[in-house]
């Protein structure tokens, strides 16, 4: 793969909308109701936490960085959760674009009490219908985009679904990145997207439910 290719935006924008009513995120084997995302917060169905393990994953930023030269610097994980209806697991790509007008390095995690209260939107792509969620960070040396994919079920090969559903669209949304900086409406948190419990889980409990 030529690592120097810069893919041509398709033209179509990127949108983000408000999540009034929420927006409710499905297992994508059973397609049972996982979490109500709000503007504030994801609230777990039934009280249950649907996330249990960050993984790092440098092989899935090479590939993003692969496909264009204008991609900033980011950084990707995985967040992995279990249906507990059909026991399948499920991972989130979540992916922090750094935005920093210097080009140095942005720190992450960064102090949740640095902002107001967590101002989640739901981001749209023609080549995404099912659109995805995101927020913004504020720092210092600049804004930090958060773009989470999914959830892509355990069985799917995650660099597949990445070429065939990711790609298409990452021109537009570099393209996007480059005119909002901030968004908007900027006084967004650092706090997690995916992740919004009343208190850590525990991670000791057996992850089947």
């Amino acid at each position: 793969m030529n690592q120097h290719t810069e893919a041509a935006p398709l033209g179509l924008p990127v949108t983000l909308h408000g999540l009034t009513p929420a927006w409710t995120v499905h297992c994508p084997q059973c397609t049972h109701p996982l979490a109500d995302v709000y503007q504030n917060q994801v609230q777990p169905r039934q009280g249950r936490y649907w996330l249990w393990v960050t993984e790092d994953r440098p092989d899935l930023e090479e590939r993003l960085l692969s496909w264009d030269t204008r991609t900033p610097q980011l950084t990707t994980s995985l967040d992995w959760g279990q249906c507990p209806r059909c026991a399948g697991w499920f991972a989130l790509i979540d992916v922090h674009l750094h935005l920093s007008e210097d080009g140095s390095p942005l720190a992450l995690p960064l102090d949740p009490s640095s902002s107001g209260p967590p101002h989640l939107v739901r981001a749209w792509h023609e080549g995404l219908p099912s659109g995805w969620l995101a927020t913004q960070v504020t720092t210092p040396s600049g804004p930090v985009h958060q773009h989470v994919f999914g959830p892509v079920s355990v069985e799917t090969d995650l660099l597949i679904w990445m070429e065939t559903t990711l790609r298409p669209l990452w021109a537009d949304l570099l393209v996007f990145a480059e005119r909002q900086r901030p968004w908007p409406d900027s006084d967004l948190t650092p706090r997690s997207a995916c992740l919004i419990p009343d208190e850590d889980p525990d991670l000791e409990h057996d992850p089947s439910f």
